[in-house]
């Protein structure tokens, strides 16, 4: 949100110039919830992040500028918001806020990466939606203090009755402790358990081109990828497709003979 503020300021009389910025941001505040109400939250720690940057160069002149440049652009992503609420919601199998998903199944893909199938729990229709995008996690985790909220690719194609993630397990690294919902995934939550999402968002999406497409993934990043590949294989299957990963060792290679 601080980078498109920089931005608009920069482009202040072309914010077409930004689109992309906006529209990544959006999508990510739809999915995770935000309300008009909490902008001038954001406003005001923005200003007073800036003041503190800046020091004495921070005049008056400065902080109403920057103020007004961010009221510009708070009201062009509540607006752009809105529209998205509402699609997320009234399209076919759409909802509003986090709706409950039943884990149907929990399948290991490698060492480190666990794929788990979700199904709404009320037995309802699930809105499809675009290769590459994500769902969005509300994690109530037994002794934490705080909601946990993460974002996590779908890896299956479009058009099924279940919705797939695939989770990789952070392990402790050195000084950096192990990755707290992962393990939770992982580790406690098990088949017939409830976990809760908002609908599917995201901007990195497949084209509709027949054009040859290069899919270049490491890792756990796989995962959008392995949604547009799928997709692929199912509705485009003359079309050429190069896909290029990397990863650690054989035991963390994720789906090798699925996409082979």
């Amino acid at each position: 949100m601080g980078y498109a503020v920089y931005a608009t300021g920069e482009h202040i009389t072309n914010l077409e110039a930004i689109m992309p910025v906006i529209t990544r941001i959006t999508e990510k505040h739809r999915a995770i919830g935000i309300v008009p109400e909490q902008y001038p939250i954001v406003g005001e720690t923005l200003l007073q992040a800036v003041k503190d940057v800046l020091g004495d160069a921070a005049t008056d002149e400065i902080i109403d500028a920057w103020g007004k440049a961010y009221g510009y652009i708070a009201d062009a992503f509540i607006d752009i918001e809105k529209k998205l609420y509402a699609e997320a919601e009234h399209q076919a199998g759409g909802w509003e806020g986090y709706r409950s998903f039943t884990i149907d199944k929990k399948v290991e893909e490698s060492d480190v990466v666990t794929s788990f199938y979700l199904k709404p729990k009320d037995n309802k229709n699930i809105s499809s939606y675009q290769a590459g995008q994500y769902l969005t996690l509300n994690a109530e985790i037994p002794g934490e203090k705080y909601t946990h909220i993460r974002h996590y690719s779908l890896s299956d194609s479009p058009g099924k009755d279940y919705y797939r993630i695939s989770v990789k397990r952070e392990d402790a690294h050195g000084d950096a402790p192990p990755g707290i919902v992962s393990n939770f995934l992982h580790q406690q939550m098990k088949t017939g358990d409830t976990l809760k999402f908002s609908a599917p968002a995201g901007d990195f999406v497949l084209d509709n081109t027949d054009m040859p497409v290069v899919l270049i993934s490491g890792g756990i990043g796989v995962t959008p990828l392995l949604s547009m590949l799928n997709t692929i294989a199912e509705k485009q299957p003359q079309r050429q497709v190069a896909f290029i990963h990397a990863t650690t060792n054989s035991q963390t290679h994720a789906f090798k003979e699925h996409v082979k």
